[in-house]
């Protein structure tokens, strides 16, 4: 099966630095095959035998962790997964020149309903977002000043996530 590791704050701010190519080798080291690292936010393609995405998540984690010192929030999907993902986007009509960006929030699970209500609202810099299974779909307006941070959305709904940008998972199909 081909998996699509998604690692959480890595390589922001000058935090958590990994190189692309030692993570390429961390995950070859975890018995993995065909890895593929894409741009430095953390994003490995890979092939496994193993059909549990949480004991993946484990393996990779704890790995990671023992390699680095310092732990590290992995979110797993397939690539018929993330071929859902992107059959799903809701904002698929965008038009060429628009100035608008879509991004993409993976969470570790399917928020309770109670709290996806609490964030399902325009935000005050106009960005919009929809929540389908395990994904935020947000369309921003202003992503440098957006209220709808990982942190912000990890708070809200109690659960891990991490965010990518459209043209990165349309690349990462084609890995």
């Amino acid at each position: 099966m081909r998996y699509i590791a998604f690692l959480r704050g890595i390589n922001v701010s000058g935090h958590k630095i990994i190189k692309m190519a030692a993570l390429k080798q961390m995950f070859i080291s975890m018995a993995f095959h065909n890895v593929v690292t894409y741009i430095q936010s953390g994003n490995v393609v890979f092939d496994s035998d193993i059909a549990d995405a949480s004991f993946l998540k484990m393996k990779i984690e704890t790995g990671l962790k023992a390699e680095l010192g310092y732990e590290v929030t992995v979110i797993i999907r397939t690539i018929p997964e993330l071929k859902q993902i992107i059959a799903n986007n809701p904002y698929h009509t965008l038009k060429e020149g628009d100035t608008r960006k879509v991004g993409v929030t993976f969470l570790a699970g399917i928020p309770a309903e109670e709290r996806a209500n609490m964030i399902l609202k325009k935000s005050e810099t106009g960005d919009e977002i929809s929540i389908i299974d395990r994904e935020i779909y947000i369309l921003y307006y202003t992503f440098g000043n957006s209220m709808f941070t990982n942190t912000y959305i990890e708070k809200k709904l109690s659960t891990s996530g991490t965010c990518r940008n459209w043209a990165t998972i349309n690349k990462l199909i084609e890995l």
